[in-house]
């Protein structure tokens, strides 16, 4: 278990995590992206059949181009939904989920609820204890005590 003692920086040239992912590895985007820029010809077959629902297509197009195309054909002309939320997704950033908000919000609530209840609302407090908080702060232990009696004693009457 870590605490402020054994809490150290990673000496200059030593890894943290010296087996984590070896170098030169790349991670998925990359190999996803190598493998879009390599296909450079399209079937003539497909390129024609998406040649029939966008004219402007070139067969020297970028696949990545060419799929979002196909995106936004499915999202169009065959209605579907999933393909429209992957395109809006990359358009405007996925959005927070309606019920993440509603937690977050009720833990706001919740936190201004106990700091309301915290508050010390001395309009309700007698002279007696008025008496006693303010030589609390600024009174020596003998005035204190001598107050602390004097409303214990009130207070069993």
């Amino acid at each position: 278990m870590s605490n402020n003692s054994n809490l150290k920086p990673f000496e200059k040239g030593i890894s943290g995590n010296p087996n984590g992912r070896p170098k030169g590895t790349r991670n998925r985007a990359t190999i996803v992206r190598e493998i879009f820029d390599s296909i450079s010809v399209l079937d003539s077959f497909k390129l024609t059949e998406i040649e029939k629902w966008f004219p402007h297509v070139k067969c020297d197009m970028s696949i990545e181009y060419l799929m979002t195309l196909v995106q936004v054909n499915k999202a169009i002309f065959k209605e579907d939904t999933k393909a429209y939320k992957v395109l809006m997704d990359t358009m405007y950033g996925t959005p927070i989920r309606q019920l993440d908000l509603d937690i977050r919000n009720r833990e706001l609530e919740i936190e201004e609820e106990k700091k309301e209840k915290d508050k010390l609302d001395i309009s309700e407090l007698s002279v007696l204890e008025l008496r006693i908080l303010l030589k609390a702060f600024n009174g020596s232990d003998e005035q204190r005590e001598d107050l602390q009696r004097e409303y214990d004693e009130l207070n069993k009457a």
